[in-house]
């Protein structure tokens, strides 16, 4: 019987994609199969599939024209045997025991969902550090949003950090929206407000590579496409009924997604990204414009501080506040 069904999207990735690759081919829970959706890649991510799976005959390679990762992600999900399912983006690698813990775990307490915790690497920098959760989550009790409260928008919103049973996903047709982003967001709270039992494991499992010019951070107009997702999300809360009870949540999450967007985007494309976001978030766009120039910073901060800016783990400029004027020292 199949244990678990890894599908991974593949897009123009033939730096990082061997490493993911023998993260996968030799996790210690061998009742696997790994779906890989090549996704229109244009480098040599496509020999490098066909010459992994030449050799494992768990892997199955599906080609396709470039139509994004959710997607790649819903062709895997539609061609997954598995009784539990991973997504793993490509240019990330995982723990080579991570399956084999996640399934016993997902077993042990018949989950819907297993979500464990990870390693941020910035590979600018070669800092890496483990995920810090806002909030505490139970290790050995099951929970879901209805026990857990604060869980709905506690916990960051992506796919890759959680292994779903199956049968779950389909009962719920359980999907990514078709657009170029993944919308993990979409799909990640549709999965928490369905799911009857989750379970946390805390231990870092996934290596998650943070790095310029990978689908979540390229200085792109695809980075357009998140108002759509916000939108979604938000849809679906209001047809659950629950938009009211946590509106106050997704609006801080919403705004803290769409500022940290904002980071990431060229000069050119920023106009048309604040008319955007003042069309979202309307009376509570003024909200966003404090998020974006004062960030986390405390009042005295905001006076008077010299503080060094990073991006995706590299120092990019030196920002010296005082009197609330702000003077950039950008790193060439």
């Amino acid at each position: 019987m199949l244990k678990l069904s890894v599908i991974m999207p593949v897009y123009n990735v033939e730096k990082y994609l061997p490493k993911c690759l023998d993260s996968l081919t030799g996790q210690t829970l061998k009742e696997i199969e790994i779906i890989c959706i090549n996704d229109g890649s244009s480098d040599s991510s496509s020999e490098i599939l066909n010459r992994y799976a030449a050799r494992d005959n768990r892997i199955t390679v599906i080609n396709q024209e470039n139509q994004g990762q959710g997607n790649a992600r819903n062709c895997g999900i539609n061609l997954a045997k598995g009784e539990y399912i991973a997504f793993v983006d490509s240019d990330d690698w995982l723990e080579n025991n991570a399956f084999e813990i996640l399934y016993e775990k997902a077993k042990k307490f018949d989950a819907d969902i297993v979500e464990f915790n990870y390693n941020e690497i910035f590979e600018c920098s070669g800092q890496i550090k483990k995920h810090n959760y806002s909030i505490k989550l139970p290790e050995n009790k099951v929970y879901n949003y209805k026990i857990t409260k604060k869980y709905l928008f506690g916990t960051i919103s992506v796919s890759w950090n959680k292994i779903y049973k199956r049968d779950f996903i389909n009962e719920y047709n359980i999907r990514f929206g078709s657009g170029r982003r993944a919308q993990d967001g979409v799909f990640a709270i549709k999965a928490k407000v369905y799911a009857q039992k989750i379970i946390f494991e805390n231990k870092p499992l996934y290596n998650y590579n943070i790095r310029q010019g990978s689908s979540v951070n390229s200085s792109s107009s695809k980075q357009l496409e998140l108002f759509q997702s916000l939108a979604d999300i938000k849809k679906f809360l209001i047809e659950e009924n629950l938009y009211k009870t946590y509106k106050s949540d997704a609006l801080k999450d919403f705004i803290k997604t769409i500022s940290s967007t904002y980071n990431s985007l060229p000069e050119s494309i920023r106009p048309e990204y604040l008319n955007l976001s003042a069309e979202f978030l309307g009376s509570d766009y003024p909200k966003l414009i404090k998020s974006i120039n004062n960030g986390n910073n405390s009042f005295w901060e905001n006076l008077f501080s010299v503080k060094n800016d990073y991006y995706l783990g590299c120092k990019r400029q030196k920002i010296i506040t005082i009197l609330g004027w702000k003077i950039r020292l950008v790193k060439k």
